[in-house]
C-alpha cells in the first residue's frame, strides 16, 4: 500500500493555513514564528545580525569552511525554510498532494527522519516548527508524536548551528507535544564508508518507527558539478534501498526552481531515470513508475529581517520508497 493515496482531498488545504505561515491576501508565506526566534538568536550569538539584513552575494552555494558555513546560515538559510514551507502548505495547489505526505508521516506515534545534507538544519526545523504551528492553531491533531532525526552534514560548523538551533526549539516543541531525539553526524555523499555509517546510523535510530521519510535538499548545485552526480550515485542508491522497510517510507527530494534542474537535460531528469532504472525491480505491476516526475511551484515570502518580499522557486520530486519484498 503508499504512503496515500493521490487525488484525494488534502489533508491540510489552503483554507486550513493559518495567517502565521500564510497571507491569502498577499499570498505571501510566513516562515514559522519560533523558526525566525530560532535562526535570529544563533545570528545575533554570532554577531551576524546586522550581516543578515544586507544583500546577499550571488552564486553562493555554501561550502565546508567556517565562513563558508556563516555566509550560507545568513543568507541562504530563509531560502530554504522558504521552499520546505511552500511545500508543505502548499497554498496554490500545485505540488500533486506531496504536503500530505509531511501530515500522514507526521500525524503522531513515533516516525524517523533522516536529512540529508542537513546544512543548518533548515529543512528538518522548518518541517518541526510548521507542524507545531498548525497544532497551535488547531489545523491539525495534537497527537503524541517523537521525531527521531537524523543529520548528515560534512560541515562541522553547519552540524553545529543546526546542533543549536534544534535544541532551542525543543522546550516549544514539547508545548505542542512534538518530543525530538536528535543524531547528527559528518556524511560524505561521494565517499562509500561516510555512506555506510550514516546507513548503519539510519537503520539504527529508525527501529521501532512507524514511519520513515528521508529529506534530500539544495544538493543541485554540488552534484551537478564536476562530474559529482556520477561519483554519488552509488551512495544514493545504498541509501534509498536500505531505506526500503515493512513501515512506509517516502524520500522528498527539494531543489531550487532554476533551469539546471528543471530542463529536460536537468538535474532532476537525471535523478528520476536514476531512480526508476534503479529500483523498478522492486515495484510490482500495482505501482506506476511514470508517477514519479517532478513538479514546480513559485511563492513569494516575507523576509523576517527585511521590509521587502522575496521570490521563492520551488522544485521538488517525491519516492514512495517500495517495501521489502515487492508490492503486495
Amino acid at each position: 500500500m503508499e504512503l496515500f493515496t493521490r487525488g484525494k482531498r488534502r489533508l491540510v488545504g489552503s483554507q486550513d493555513i493559518p495567517g502565521e505561515l500564510w497571507c491569502s491576501v498577499s499570498s505571501m508565506i510566513h516562515l514559522p514564528p519560533m523558526l525566525i526566534s530560532s535562526w535570529t538568536e544563533l545570528l545575533k550569538k554570532h554577531g551576524l545580525l546586522d550581516k543578515a539584513k544586507q544583500p546577499a552575494p550571488k552564486k553562493l552555494i555554501g561550502g565546508l569552511t567556517e565562513k563558508d558555513s556563516k555566509d550560507h546560515l545568513t543568507w541562504r538559510f530563509t531560502g530554504s525554510s522558504a521552499r520546505v514551507s511552500m511545500l508543505m502548505l502548499d497554498p496554490k495547489g500545485k505540488l500533486d498532494d506531496i504536503s500530505d505526505a509531511f501530515y500522514q508521516t507526521f500525524s503522531g506515534n513515533r516516525v524517523f527522519i533522516a536529512d540529508i545534507p542537513a546544512g543548518a538544519g533548515a529543512s528538518i526545523l522548518t518541517v518541526l516548527t510548521t507542524l507545531a504551528e498548525l497544532r497551535k492553531q488547531e489545523r491539525i491533531p495534537r497527537n503524541p508524536l517523537t521525531v527521531v532525526i537524523l543529520a548528515g552534514e560534512l560541515s562541522e560548523f553547519s552540524r553545529g548551528y543546526a546542533n543549536s538551533m534544534l535544541h532551542s526549539v525543543k522546550k516549544d516543541l514539547a508545548d505542542q507535544a512534538i518530543t525530538i531525539e536528535l543524531h547528527i553526524l559528518p556524511w560524505n555523499a561521494l565517499d562509500a564508508f561516510s555512506t555506510s555509517n550514516l546507513v548503519r546510523k539510519m537503520t539504527l535510530h529508525s527501529q521501532n518507527a512507524a514511519a520513515r521519510m528521508v529529506i534530500l535538499a539544495n544538493f543541485s548545485g554540488f552534484l551537478n558539478s564536476s562530474g559529482n552526480w556520477k561519483k554519488a550515485k552509488p551512495q544514493f542508491e545504498e541509501i534509498f534501498r536500505h531505506s526500503t522497510d515493512e513501515i512506509f517510507s517516502t524520500a522528498i527530494w527539494i531543489e531550487p526552481g532554476k533551469n539546471d534542474v528543471t530542463s529536460e537535460s536537468g538535474f532532476f531528469g537525471k535523478v528520476t531515470k536514476w531512480f526508476k532504472d534503479s529500483f523498478s525491480v522492486f515495484f510490482g505491476s500495482g505501482k506506476n513508475l511514470d508517477d514519479v516526475e517532478f513538479v514546480s511551484s513559485t511563492s513569494q515570502f516575507k523576509h523576517p529581517l527585511k521590509d521587502h518580499e522575496v521570490r521563492s522557486n520551488l522544485t521538488v520530486v517525491r519516492f514512495d520508497l517500495p517495501r521489502v519484498g515487492g508490492a503486495e
